[in-house]
């Protein structure tokens, strides 16, 4: 991670289908976290999403704020989203993938 990156968890790349009220986008990233969703037309800053995001075969209803807007190099728009209280279930499915992507990932802070 860069220094300055408050994050906690490292991101690793991740394309994963993220379906929202009929739009359907992709990560480019993914975290125990958060991600970033690669989007047309980007949901403003503050904007809170409901999605669901497709791990393999398990498809998880994930709640989360965008956090931040990063331009992409095909002119569409990076869409940092950072993840409000995942369920356990939700935690444990991303977990698993990021741990069959990555590696061991550190335990969630207390």
């Amino acid at each position: 991670m860069a220094s300055g990156d408050k994050r906690r968890f490292p991101r690793i790349e991740a394309l994963n289908i993220v379906a929202d009220k009929g739009r359907v986008f992709r990560t480019l990233d993914l975290s125990r976290e958060g991600m970033l969703l690669e989007m047309d037309v980007p949901a403003p800053v503050g904007t809170n999403l409901v999605v669901d995001l497709a791990l393999g075969e398990v498809v998880l209803e994930v709640k989360g704020q965008v956090v931040r807007l990063v331009p992409q190099k095909n002119g569409r728009m990076g869409v940092g989203v950072k993840f409000d209280r995942l369920s356990p279930r939700s935690e444990r499915h991303i977990r698993e993938y990021l741990l069959k992507r990555d590696g061991p990932q550190p335990p969630a802070p207390g």
